[in-house]
């Protein structure tokens, strides 16, 4: 019986550590994405960047084995899912403020929401 506890335990903390825990550090990488967008104000089609200009393309290998997980990439591609950033028909990257603002993501996290109360 003890066996079987400690391997519900172990397979609990794997889906954890699995699924849960990344898509924390997800959303805290959320944050520094928008304003990415917002610094290189890449605010609408006409100003749109690519993703190398923005800093938010895939670190070089010697950079990647030296340094933790980059949760940014992520956390770009679930703004284009969620359709608050937008992919030009020349593959550059802009920020929607009023779909951010319309957003659940933006319901939720208010403070991500540029103009609210909570800056």
């Amino acid at each position: 019986m003890l066996e079987i506890l400690i391997i519900v335990c172990l397979l609990g903390l794997f889906v954890i550590f699995k699924l849960v825990v990344p898509q924390l550090f997800v959303r805290r990488a959320l944050k520094p994405v928008i304003e990415r967008f917002r610094e290189n104000k890449a605010l609408d089609e006409g100003s749109a960047l690519s993703m190398e200009s923005l800093g938010l393309g895939p670190l070089p290998l010697a950079e990647r084995i030296m340094h933790l997980r980059d949760y940014k990439p992520k956390a770009l591609e679930a703004l284009v899912q969620w359709k608050i950033v937008f992919l030009t028909e020349e593959g550059k990257l802009y920020l929607s403020e009023e779909h951010l603002a319309e957003s659940a993501l933006g319901q939720q996290l208010p403070h991500l929401v540029q103009g609210s109360n909570s800056d």
